[in-house]
């Protein structure tokens, strides 16, 4: 009964993780192109914000780099990843896109 089970729950699993990886393939390059076109505008517009948009897209890149094998993160590692990821839609979207923090930082 048990060997069932476990199988049961190692097929659930393999679901969600091909789901997931399905969904990430579909967004990577929407993902990877939006960004580039809004920092080719800023480049000309305004350098000062191109330079802060892009430092903000290299830290997510390389965020996404570093954790995309792995099945869990740290939360803190994800925290500053969604500060990154937000900063760079404000700038895209400036007033269109705003976003509330409903939790407080806590340190080590």
């Amino acid at each position: 009964m048990m060997n069932l089970e476990n199988k049961a729950n190692a097929l659930e699993k393999e679901k969600a993780l091909v789901m997931y990886e399905g969904l990430k393939q579909q967004l990577n390059p929407h993902f990877r192109f939006n960004p580039l076109t809004s920092l080719n505008s800023l480049i000309i517009a305004d350098p000062k914000t191109a330079s802060s948009f892009l430092d903000s897209l290299s830290k997510t890149y390389r965020y996404i780099l570093k954790s995309r094998d792995s099945e869990t993160v740290a939360l803190g590692d994800e925290l500053k990843f969604a500060e990154n990821y937000v900063k760079l839609q404000q700038t895209r979207f400036e007033k269109g896109f705003d976003v509330k923090w409903m939790c407080r930082r806590v340190s080590p």
